[in-house]
């Protein structure tokens, strides 16, 4: 399970997600956060699900998730900015 704070609601959301096997070399780690940033993004947490489709698309460029990811993570910028400090 992973968790992420929800700031609208004030509350911790969990989410349940296959365990991610560690192998180094394969679509694994990016495949699991594919997974968890549409997990996040089907329960509204858009800026948690912009994280971690930017992770894929940073330390991944190479993994077939890379189009979707770049995709996927703009998309979510747009819904829910990065607040200003």
């Amino acid at each position: 399970m992973s968790q992420c704070f929800d700031p609208r609601r004030g509350r911790i959301a969990i989410v349940r997600l296959r365990t991610f096997s560690g192998r180094k070399g394969s679509d694994s780690e990016p495949a699991y956060r594919m997974q968890l940033a549409d997990s996040l993004e089907r329960e509204g947490l858009f800026q948690g699900a912009a994280r971690q489709y930017t992770t894929v698309a940073e330390q991944f460029p190479e993994s077939s998730y890379y189009p979707s990811a770049v995709r996927r993570a703009a998309l979510m910028y747009s819904i829910s900015p990065i607040p200003r400090e």
